[in-house]
């Protein structure tokens, strides 16, 4: 894999994280990427971007669906979970390519390191994967 595929799959990688991180921890933080924001419902995001290109639902190991997935082309993924077998808000909202989806304070895919950690602190990685590192903010 290049180095500038690896970096950008790091940064995705940052970007998921902190995304996740920022909307858990402080929910009076208003906060989106690319509009959507975690919790919001599958109907509000079809009613945003239409129809995906693809859409498929994952079980968990006793058979009860678990997440759903809808992709947009062939850089953007999102993730929701389903509660009780219904299906609940966004979960995750993955952005493989600097497509112009950023959170409001303009970090996207192809940011630099160092104003990541500017934003949000210094970061730990907390696992090394296939891709890259995985950092918590």
């Amino acid at each position: 894999m290049s180095i500038m595929k690896r970096s950008s799959v790091l940064l995705l990688t940052i970007i998921a994280f902190v995304f996740c991180s920022v909307c858990s921890a402080n929910a009076q933080m208003p906060i989106s990427l690319g509009g959507i924001s975690i919790g919001m419902s599958y109907q509000s995001v079809i009613a945003m971007f239409g129809k995906p290109n693809k859409i498929y639902d994952k079980k968990s190991l006793n058979g009860k669906l678990w997440s759903r997935y809808i992709e947009y082309g062939d850089t953007v993924q999102i993730k929701f979970s389903y509660d009780g077998g219904v299906l609940s808000g966004v979960e995750n909202v993955f952005v493989t390519a600097n497509n112009g989806w950023k959170l409001p304070n303009g970090i996207g895919v192809g940011s630099n390191i160092n104003e990541i950690r500017k934003l949000y602190g210094s970061g730990e990685c907390h696992s090394k994967g296939r891709y890259g590192d995985y950092w918590d903010f």
